[in-house]
């Protein structure tokens, strides 16, 4: 559930993202991974909701910014990852899922994003750095093992 009554509170930052996946057309499951400038962790598309912005919509634009996939936010999956970014500082990051279905080509179109890399499903915690990632992943995979008309 999202958090409405502190999100605007000077305190605590906003960020949205997506969990992507697909289906490659040798039928591997793989999901979207980032990895930031100057940074060696790998972690998902996401960025700061703008002001008055919809989170989703926040999500979206932010995968198409960072990767130059477009995506569409097609169920009801949302997972909220909260942590500290300094003193007296919070950032929380809403999650949505998406599903590439147009075998899209990835490009950065970011400058601050190094690397965007597609890879399969049973390889992604491993590469994936922090816990919070690693839980968002694994719900993520659970909900579209229950909903295998998604994916």
């Amino acid at each position: 559930m999202i958090d409405t009554e502190h999100a605007n509170a000077n305190t605590i930052e906003i960020s949205c993202g997506a969990i992507v996946f697909r289906t490659t057309l040798n039928n591997n499951k793989e999901v979207l991974l980032i990895r930031h400038t100057g940074s060696s962790y790998w972690s998902f598309p996401k960025g700061h909701a703008k002001p008055h912005e919809g989170y989703k919509h926040a999500a979206i634009r932010e995968v198409q910014e960072e990767t130059g996939i477009h995506i569409n936010i097609e169920c009801d999956f949302e997972d909220v990852v909260s942590y500290p970014v300094g003193i007296n500082r919070e950032k929380q990051v809403f999650y949505f899922l998406a599903v590439d279905r147009k075998h899209q080509i990835t490009k950065n179109t970011d400058e601050e994003i190094a690397s965007v890399l597609w890879i399969n499903v049973n390889e992604a915690e491993k590469k994936l750095n922090f816990s919070n990632d690693k839980n968002v992943f694994n719900h993520a995979l659970e909900y579209v093992k229950k909903h295998k008309e998604l994916f």
